[in-house]
């Protein structure tokens, strides 16, 4: 008796798995198709999404741009093409999941895909960023210098510092990162040094502020 239900138990075991197996073997079926299809769209999609950047990056424009910045190129076909290349896989990598009914696995891929549009537009804007920062470095040092200001260095670093402090903490709230402490303490620093530069001017260097002005206002008139 014993003997036949030990055997019956064990053969019901086997038909269960075989039954788990029989049902759960499509699903894997499928979810590898998903994932070579992915491999296959992901390397086409990047391929032709950097041609398309490297098109757009060789334009006469673009050209012009990267040079005012002072660049040779922007240079950012290779970026786009990591971004495309795990994007489509990480989409179809979900739909993998979700087939086989991972759901850990697919709340962790659904987390990363949701993830990067906050990516994207915090390089977006930490790109810009640093783009302004350089642009206003080069504006504020060729003004400072045709003005013979001999403080020009400072000024320029103190314009990408300031453009810096307000645009890189732009793009890292987009990721969710509260950086409000650490842009209050730059701040106050940036702001003493500027309080103590001008004490200096004033209390003393009188005659070397007057001397200054007076120099960057003959300067201006020619």
């Amino acid at each position: 008796m014993n003997d036949t239900t030990f055997v019956d138990s064990l053969r019901s075991s086997i038909d269960s798995v075989k039954n788990s197996v029989v049902d759960y073997t499509p699903r894997v079926v499928v979810a590898l198709l998903l994932v070579l299809v992915g491999f296959i769209l992901a390397k086409l999609f990047s391929k032709w999404v950097t041609r398309l950047v490297s098109s757009v990056e060789s334009s006469r424009p673009v050209k012009s741009f990267a040079k005012s910045m002072g660049l040779k190129s922007l240079e950012i076909n290779w970026v786009v093409n990591i971004l495309v290349y795990w994007t489509t896989l990480l989409v179809f990598f979900n739909a993998a999941v979700d087939v086989l009914q991972l759901t850990v696995l697919s709340n962790t891929f659904s987390s990363l895909v949701g993830f990067i549009p906050d990516l994207l537009a915090a390089a977006l804007i930490a790109g810009l960023s640093i783009l302004g920062a350089n642009a206003a470095h080069d504006v504020v040092m060729e003004s400072a210098k045709r003005a013979k200001v001999n403080a020009a260095k400072f000024l320029a670093v103190s314009a990408r510092v300031v453009v810096l402090i307000f645009g890189l903490p732009l793009a890292a709230s987009q990721l969710n990162l509260d950086l409000s402490i650490l842009t209050n303490n730059i701040t106050v620093v940036v702001a003493g040094i500027m309080l103590a530069f001008g004490l200096a001017f004033g209390l003393g260097g009188r005659d070397v502020a007057q001397k200054m002005l007076k120099d960057l206002h003959d300067n201006w008139k020619k």
